[in-house]
């Protein structure tokens, strides 16, 4: 599609957005105090979503079929399916137009965090209902970024697409998984078959010295100021000054920042979602540690998630670490007395995209 196409089907679509919103806000104002646009659901969400997918690059015929036919489909969930696919295809471009490097060398596990963090603000911008999009929507968009990573046709293989074991264990991956009873079993899935990248590689694939920026000191200031106040609070509740010094590897003002993130994350968003963190698939957890950390700095900073990623030495690789770590010295939780799978921690981390087929 050449860039005056695609300029008339996004004005296409703002203007379709526009006139559903309407529709749904007169049906409802008297009822919305706050004046508020309610979600775009039912068929408001749907005509929204078509809309969008209209600009879905056409890589292989069964998306040529979708495109040609859009507004004759009346399978739902055909519309929602191709919603992920499409919004996968754009993140890739926009990743790629605001990073400027290689993406080959991200790993799957901050591609997909980036990726959810991608599709929450595009939800988000066009106030659609984001549950009811698709049913297992979260490993959906995970199918679909290994899909265009792989450059695989998933209209024409059978599924899994060629992918090796390692594409479902990757996903179904818990927390509980890497803390278990059961972790010096045979049957224990060893991701470290998989990696096809040396140690050398996998730190060259954290650091990425190509894209690393130096943050402006003021930023810096704001962000040590911000941290000041939850470290007061944290001191607090373990009763120990100096908590933080003791316990990060290394104590400056990133580590700070991205620790407190995910102490907060644990401790006061899904407080009374416990299990969901133990019974939960890792991957998507750690997506949504990820994406509050960029909103945190978005919001407080006005720092976007790819400054974040330039600015914020090893952003990535810190939150796993500590997400890990904080977990499993979780009480509540119980893994603090399980078995620690040292291998499967280190590996889940490399995971890389050729590693799955």
């Amino acid at each position: 599609m050449d860039k005056q196409n695609l300029d008339e089907e996004q004005q296409k679509l703002f203007n379709e957005g526009l006139k559903f919103y309407a529709k749904e806000v007169l049906g409802k104002k008297q009822n919305n105090s706050n004046n508020e646009l309610p979600k775009a659901t039912g068929s408001y969400a749907i005509e929204i979503i078509k809309g969008y997918n209209k600009r879905l690059h056409a890589n292989y015929p069964g998306d040529c079929a979708y495109a040609e036919k859009i507004n004759e489909v009346e399978d739902n969930n055909l519309h929602f399916y191709m919603f992920t696919r499409t919004v996968t295809y754009h993140f890739l471009l926009d990743i790629k137009q605001n990073l400027k490097t290689d993406i080959e060398k991200l790993n799957i596990c901050s591609l997909y965090a980036m990726l959810s963090h991608f599709e929450k603000k595009l939800i988000r911008g066009f106030n659609l209902d984001g549950d009811q999009i698709i049913e297992n929507k979260p490993k959906i968009l995970y199918e679909h970024l290994v899909i265009f990573l792989n450059r695989i046709d998933p209209f024409k293989q059978t599924y899994p697409f060629g992918l090796n074991k390692c594409f479902h264990e990757y996903w179904e991956l818990t927390i509980k998984d890497i803390y278990s009873k059961n972790n010096s079993g045979e049957n224990i899935f060893n991701f470290s078959d998989f990696c096809k990248r040396s140690e050398w590689d996998a730190q060259e694939l954290t650091i990425l010295p190509q894209i690393q920026q130096v943050i402006p000191k003021d930023l810096i200031e704001k962000i040590n100021s911000w941290s000041d106040n939850f470290e007061k609070d944290l001191t607090k509740k373990n009763n120990s000054h100096g908590f933080l010094e003791e316990n990060l590897y290394q104590y400056d003002w990133d580590t700070r920042f991205l620790f407190l993130n995910t102490w907060i994350f644990i401790n006061f968003l899904w407080r009374n979602h416990k299990n969901q963190l133990k019974e939960g698939t890792f991957l998507s957890v750690y997506a949504i540690l990820v994406s509050i950390t960029f909103g945190n700095l978005e919001s407080y900073f006005d720092i976007n998630e790819y400054q974040a990623v330039m600015y914020i030495p090893n952003l990535f690789i810190r939150l796993y670490d500590y997400l890990v770590m904080m977990l499993g010295r979780d009480q509540e939780l119980g893994l603090e007395n399980q078995k620690f799978n040292k291998s499967r921690f280190e590996c889940w981390y490399r995971i890389h995209h050729l590693d799955l087929v």
